[in-house]
C-alpha cells in the first residue's frame, strides 16, 4: 500500500503510536503556499479507514457543537466543487483526542488516492471557512 500511494506521488509511511499502527501520509495541494494536510490510514480486516489531522479542538461544549454542525453543513454545500458520491462518503468527525477532523472510509485500496486528496482539499476549504480567509 505505500509504495503504491508513493507511486502516486503522495508521501507515506508506516507508523506506531502508541498501540494504534497506520499508515501516515501527508498530502502538499500547491508547492506555492506550502500547505499540507496529514492523514492517517487505518487497515482493517474490512477495509481502511482514514482520518484527518485535526481541524480544530473539540471541547464539548455548546460552542464546539455549533462549530461542528457549521462545519458540516458547509461542507454539505461543496457539492458544486466536488464530486457528489465521494463527498457524501466524507464526514465531518470527532477523532479520540477530541480534534474535529475528516473521515472515511473504503473497503477498496484503490479508491485511497481519490479519497485522499479529495479530503484535502476540502481540509483547506474546512479551515479558511472556519478562520474567514476567502475562497
Amino acid at each position: 500500500l505505500i509504495k503504491n500511494l508513493r507511486d502516486k506521488n503522495f508521501k507515506a509511511a508506516r507508523r506506531k503510536w502508541l498501540e494504534y499502527s497506520s499508515i501516515a501520509v501527508t498530502i502538499e495541494l500547491t508547492k506555492e503556499t506550502s500547505r499540507r494536510v496529514g492523514f492517517d490510514i487505518y487497515e482493517e480486516e474490512f477495509g481502511y479507514a482514514i482520518e484527518s489531522d485535526g481541524i480544530t479542538v473539540y471541547d464539548g461544549s455548546y460552542t464546539g457543537q455549533a462549530i461542528v454542525h457549521i462545519l458540516r453543513t458547509f461542507k454539505n454545500s461543496l457539492e458544486r466543487l466536488f464530486d457528489a458520491e465521494v463527498l457524501k462518503r466524507i464526514r465531518v468527525d470527532i477523532n479520540e483526542d477530541n480534534y474535529v477532523c475528516l473521515s472515511s472510509f473504503t473497503e477498496e485500496r484503490k479508491e485511497l488516492p481519490v479519497l485522499l486528496k479529495t479530503m484535502a482539499s476540502l481540509y483547506i476549504y474546512l479551515l479558511d471557512y472556519l478562520v474567514g480567509s476567502s475562497l
